[in-house]
């Protein structure tokens, strides 16, 4: 339980990081176009992490509500 409760901080970091590197990979992508294709790849890559992690909280949220038929943050 308490694992499945650290997953919505865990994924706020993993918003941070995504919103960090898809600053970065763009200010790379104007400077450096020949870099171009590899960099709409990263993107995508930090995209499909992203959406992962969002994926992994609502899992956490259904487990803790199958255990304690409470909704995690509105019924705690």
């Amino acid at each position: 339980m308490d694992k499945a409760r650290e997953l919505d901080s865990d994924d706020d970091k993993i918003d941070e990081l995504y919103d960090s590197i898809l600053n970065e990979v763009t200010s790379t992508m104007i400077n450096d176009a020949e870099f171009a294709p590899y960099i709409i790849d990263t993107i995508f890559l930090a995209r499909y992490m992203e959406r992962i992690a969002d994926k992994a909280v609502s899992i956490g949220s259904r487990t803790i509500f199958m255990i304690t038929l409470k909704r995690p943050g509105i019924d705690e």
